[in-house]
């Protein structure tokens, strides 16, 4: 039988998470990536898995999608 493990843990995002600040990283290389790879839209949705602090939820969203998450972060539905 194959033991089953993750990747991360939420101690591990609860102690390594540099995320006390919300910031709109619309110049950095994954939202430059992002703007690159995503069409603009107009009432399309997007679901982002590990979405928090969700700093790229914004240039998802100037794209024209309506964006929501999940992640297991115990600050995700602090969210707006």
């Amino acid at each position: 039988l194959m033991k089953r493990s993750r990747l991360t843990n939420i101690s591990f995002w609860e102690e390594h998470s540099n995320d006390d600040t919300f910031q709109d990283l619309d110049d950095n290389l994954v939202a430059l990536f992002i703007k690159e790879h995503l069409s603009e839209v107009t009432n399309k949705t997007a679901f982002e898995i590990g979405c928090y602090p969700g700093n790229f939820i914004p240039t998802i969203s100037r794209l024209g999608y309506t964006v929501s998450g999940v992640d297991f972060h115990p600050r995700t539905e602090q969210l707006k």
